[in-house]
């Protein structure tokens, strides 16, 4: 039985530091007064939302990486073969839409990155 008092204590520990690394000091006297109760709650009305915007946004920062490569000059900046690209400018218009579509960049940046791409073609 003193284990499951050892992982309550640990749970509570674990959500009030969150709490308070996150901003929600008021959060931390809820979960340390009433033990399992609180630490429950502030699971499911905290912790859990903040993990799946966590995760939305990693996985948006993960296409921005790759959709990144078409706004690299390759030509420039590293050894390639002469007058070759290592990316396909058709390559770099499909991510470039691919951002807007995602909403990582707006209409005027697209714009502007579509005619670089397609003044170097």
């Amino acid at each position: 039985m003193h284990y499951l008092g050892l992982f309550i204590l640990v749970l509570d520990v674990y959500l009030a530091i969150h709490a308070y690394n996150t901003g929600r000091e008021r959060w931390i006297f809820f979960i340390l007064l009433v033990p399992l109760a609180g630490a429950l709650v502030y699971l499911f009305v905290a912790w859990i939302p903040d993990t799946e915007r966590w995760l939305e946004n990693y996985s948006r920062r993960q296409q921005w990486n790759r959709s990144s490569l078409a706004n690299r000059d390759w030509g420039e900046n590293r050894a390639a073969p002469r007058g070759k690209e290592l990316v396909d400018p058709t390559q770099k218009l499909k991510m470039l839409k691919g951002m807007l579509d995602d909403e990582l960049i707006n209409e005027a940046d697209y714009e502007e990155k579509k005619a670089d791409i397609l003044s170097k073609m």
